[in-house]
């Protein structure tokens, strides 16, 4: 069903995706600017091993270790003041994000509607081409009984065969354009 193929669309088409993306990305980037206004605590330790090692006074040659840690704490206060445009900045991203999610997911399931559209009548045309070429069998009988027992000319008879030909015609391209439309569809619902 046409729900069946939308729902297969907005899981697996790559505009979907991307857009998805997008919005988390942008929310990550209001994360990233609200954390801004807080302080960053910063932590190290280093090994040193040297020979003769600058921290022994008289230096010798013999190899020496030795090791620090450290504990810092980072502020940037003007962050305080000038974070705010980042942040709007940021929320706004996130606003034009989400619209262009929705007008993607329109897209997509306007797109899958109309295939599946295509693709139902296609199938109709196809039925009704069956059914012609049914009737174009029919008269093609009832053509050459008349012929045969002298009740019909024979560009009645060539006219029926011309009928039955043409009949079958459209029903190889109704079959054509129903496969093309399937496929369309798939292709629509993200299955290719």
């Amino acid at each position: 069903t046409n729900e069946n193929y939308q729902s297969s669309a907005l899981q697996l088409r790559p505009e979907i995706q991307s857009a998805l993306l997008r919005n988390q990305v942008a929310e990550d980037n209001l994360k990233i600017a609200q954390r801004a206004y807080y302080p960053t605590v910063m932590a190290g330790a280093n090994l040193y091993l040297g020979s003769p090692h600058m921290r022994y006074v008289p230096p010798t040659d013999v190899l020496h270790t030795t090791w620090d840690v450290g504990v810092g704490l980072t502020w940037n206060i003007t962050n305080l003041y000038t974070n705010r445009h980042v942040i709007a900045e940021n929320e706004a991203i996130i606003k034009q994000a989400k619209a262009l999610q929705l007008q993607t997911t329109d897209n997509v399931k306007s797109e899958v509607y109309q295939s599946y559209l295509a693709y139902s009548e296609a199938l109709d045309k196809t039925r009704v081409s069956a059914k012609a070429v049914d009737q174009a069998h029919e008269n093609m009988r009832v053509s050459e009984s008349r012929y045969n027992n002298s009740l019909a000319l024979v560009s009645d008879l060539t006219d029926a065969q011309a009928a039955q030909i043409q009949a079958e015609i459209s029903l190889i391209i109704a079959r054509a354009d129903a496969q093309i439309a399937y496929y369309k569809l798939q292709k629509s619902a993200g299955n290719f």
